[in-house]
């Protein structure tokens, strides 16, 4: 995730470079005349990029994530699901050299610019399908602790009512135990 001016940036360096080596546009490249008559004259007018701007690059690109990969970011959306988009010491534990401050620096910009992404609505929801798997497993070690804290001796006086129509793979006694 890279600022806006970065773009304009390279965009500018890119042009600059083409109208170095002489480059033309053909019309493979733009269908449309006026297009690529307007094309043609940024190139005519392109100009290097001044110190100024090559220095404003370098510090744009500091502020960016130049040290995280495709494999970093997998392991990133990963281990949101996994242990939730919060657990940034568990996320960081999943994810090769990054320290839990990379991976929080990370985590802000990702939730901020995640709609610029291709196919982020797939990401988003492996995240959001994870937590709540998360909540539901929260909320079902909730209700059998308070179960469970309901009796002095929940291995000898806990019952387990069997529906009849289901099958029983383990006895009382492995039940309790379990």
């Amino acid at each position: 995730f890279f600022p806006a001016r970065l773009s304009e940036l390279y965009e500018k360096e890119r042009y600059a470079y083409w109208r170095s080596i002489n480059y033309k546009l053909t019309e493979n490249e733009f269908e449309d005349p006026e297009v690529r008559a307007a094309e043609q004259q940024k190139l005519k007018n392109a100009e290097p990029l001044t110190e100024e701007e090559n220095t404003e690059k370098d510090q744009l690109l500091l502020e960016g994530f130049v040290d995280w990969n495709k494999r970093d970011f997998t392991s990133f959306y990963k281990g949101c699901e996994r242990y939730g988009r919060k657990s940034y010491e568990q996320i960081a534990n999943d994810i090769e050299g990054k320290s839990v401050e990379d991976v929080k620096k990370y985590s802000c910009a990702f939730w901020k610019n995640y709609k610029q992404l291709t196919g982020w609505e797939r990401y988003i929801s492996v995240i959001e399908k994870g937590e709540s798997k998360l909540q539901k497993r929260e909320e079902t070690m909730s209700a059998l602790n308070s179960k469970v804290l309901r009796y002095r001796q929940p291995f000898q006086q806990l019952k387990i009512a069997y529906n009849a129509n289901k099958g029983k793979n383990f006895n009382e006694e492995e039940d309790r135990f379990l």
